[in-house]
């Protein structure tokens, strides 16, 4: 799965359309996964993620995040779902898999503008109840800068990668 993304160049100006691409998913129907990112405030990243993730290209998204957090200075991520029509259990593992690595760094992951389904999905799993959720990027922003005491970000050491 190849998941293109704006030009660093574009990066931190706000600006670029993500681009889509179309593999085969599950039963052979079209995943499409789009993903672009953009530096809200030095150390926060919005993450807006459209499509798909599934087994095909949830890899695909967790290295691209990885990347973001160690090598593009997020401390914070703002993952926008607003767009995201499809979410398995890899996917699911992916958002935790981020969660963790960016508390034990003391940095957050904050989800939202998620769908109903997504949400749902979320709630069922328990995960609504683990993961750091808010209205809208600017909400995130605000809580990241006073955190609450279920939201502070202490770097946690216990948690396994």
């Amino acid at each position: 799965m190849r998941i293109r993304l704006q030009p660093a160049s574009v990066r931190g100006h706000g600006g670029g359309v993500p681009t889509v691409t179309k593999d085969q998913g599950a039963m052979g129907l079209p995943a499409e996964l789009s993903v672009g990112t953009r530096v809200l405030e030095p150390g926060i990243t919005a993450v807006t993620v459209l499509g798909s993730v599934d087994p095909y290209n949830a890899l695909g998204l967790r290295h691209r995040m990885i990347e973001e957090i160690d090598n593009g200075g997020a401390g914070h991520l703002v993952l926008e779902l607003a767009g995201l029509e499809y979410l398995d259990s890899t996917g699911l593992g992916v958002l935790v898999g981020l969660h963790k690595r960016l508390r034990r760094q003391g940095g957050s992951l904050y989800v939202v503008g998620m769908t109903e389904r997504v949400g749902k999905i979320l709630r069922i799993t328990g995960l609504r109840a683990v993961l750091l959720t808010a209205d809208s990027a600017a909400e995130a922003i605000e809580r990241i800068r006073a955190p609450g005491p279920e939201e502070r970000c202490a770097p946690r050491h216990d948690e396994p990668g």
